[in-house]
């Protein structure tokens, strides 16, 4: 599918008459850029790493003392599960982003915006022309919630947690490849979280950026395809803990046999939502290790 862009100027607005998508504008971008630091920042006791289980989707979690960062929403038909999960930690999320626009990784945002103080949203400018994205725009507009482009190589600051963006640097004219691959840093410890990013996005960010990759815990890129997680990228990554998010028997056949046929060739132990429900990673001073939710 090729991709449609969204104009990131000063104010989001939908008109009903336009293609929904590509005549949204959002809101305050200026006001809403979160300040680039390069401050060093101050250790915690711990950090945890949540991976909702939504069924065949995507949602993560980013909790520390001083952040809360929410990546991605899961599908519509998660929005009661995870805006219930949420709620069990946190009444307001610090930064939310969205890795792209499909349904699965975004459908359930309505539901999380109604519910959650919502302080910020980080975003790529590729657009759907869904009901559940225009919906989602209008809230935005509605709570005057700041909104940021995505900026490749640069590094967000939230709390005590710093987001690099690492990809896309480009159109690839796919909304899978356009997904933004996010590193998140915190207490010594570094996930990096893939969206649907295939292999031809996997190898623009090992061409441009292999020195952010080598990380603690990977969400493995399209819930387990084969279309992503290749050779290249995974060794790159070389992570302790990986995580798929994927839905039980879902009718695509994630995760894939020949992604776990590498993880375990590679020795990475990974855990999936479909098997095991919700999985959180914690990290402290004493390393990373799997908690129970």
């Amino acid at each position: 599918m090729k991709t449609k862009r969204i104009r990131l100027t000063s104010r989001l607005r939908i008109t009903a008459s336009s293609i929904i998508a590509a005549a949204a504008i959002i809101l305050l971008i200026f006001l809403g850029y979160f300040e680039l630091q390069s401050k060093n920042l101050s250790p915690v006791d711990s950090a945890e790493f949540h991976f909702i289980d939504v069924g065949q989707g995507d949602s993560s979690m980013i909790l520390t003392s001083e952040a809360c960062i929410l990546i991605d929403c899961g599908p519509t038909s998660s929005a009661e599960s995870v805006t219930e999960y949420i709620g069990r930690y946190t009444d307001h999320i610090d930064c939310l982003v969205f890795s792209h626009s499909h349904e699965d990784h975004m459908g359930a945002t309505s539901a999380v915006l109604e519910k959650f103080r919502v302080n910020s949203i980080l975003m790529t400018s590729y657009a759907s022309d869904a009901s559940f994205f225009s919906r989602a725009l209008d809230l935005m507009e509605e709570k005057q919630i700041a909104v940021t482009e995505a900026a490749v190589g640069e590094t967000y600051v939230v709390g005590d947690v710093a987001l690099r963006v690492l990809s896309p640097e480009r159109d690839f004219g796919d909304m899978n490849n356009n997904s933004i691959i996010l590193r998140a840093d915190v207490n010594g410890a570094a996930a990096l979280y893939t969206g649907d990013a295939e292999a031809e996005a996997e190898n623009a960010v090992i061409n441009n950026h292999s020195e952010w990759l080598n990380c603690d815990i990977l969400k493995i890129g399209h819930h387990g395809s084969s279309s992503s997680s290749s050779d290249n990228f995974i060794k790159a990554v070389s992570p302790s803990l990986a995580v798929i998010s994927c839905g039980n028997g879902n009718s695509y056949g994630h995760p894939h046999l020949e992604v776990l046929q590498l993880l375990d060739r590679e020795g990475i132990e990974y855990h999936r939502t479909d098997l095991e429900g919700s999985i959180i990673i914690e990290a402290s001073q004493d390393g990373i290790r799997l908690k129970n939710p």
